[in-house]
């Protein structure tokens, strides 16, 4: 696995994380109105969509941290 396709997967992550954001502010701002209290769970939803992108851009991060260590010790026998 490259470093640039775990750096990607990261800005898709941060994409998604991003817009679930927005949704997220605006269902919060929705929910000062009574009425709309069927929304509480599109916000339920919106946060636990966001654990499987923290995990994964966690993941990845962790490849890429992985494989920089790697590349110093190589870097460092060949030395």
């Amino acid at each position: 696995m490259e470093i640039n396709s775990n750096i990607s997967s990261m800005l898709a992550t941060q994409q998604e994380l991003a817009q679930n954001a927005v949704n997220i502010s605006k269902i919060a701002s929705a929910l000062g109105d009574p009425g709309l209290q069927e929304v509480s769970s599109s916000l339920l939803e919106e946060i636990t969509e966001q654990i499987p992108l923290q995990i994964s851009y966690e993941a990845n991060a962790g490849v890429i941290s992985t494989q920089n260590a790697v590349q110093d010790i190589l870097l460092n026998i060949k030395a």
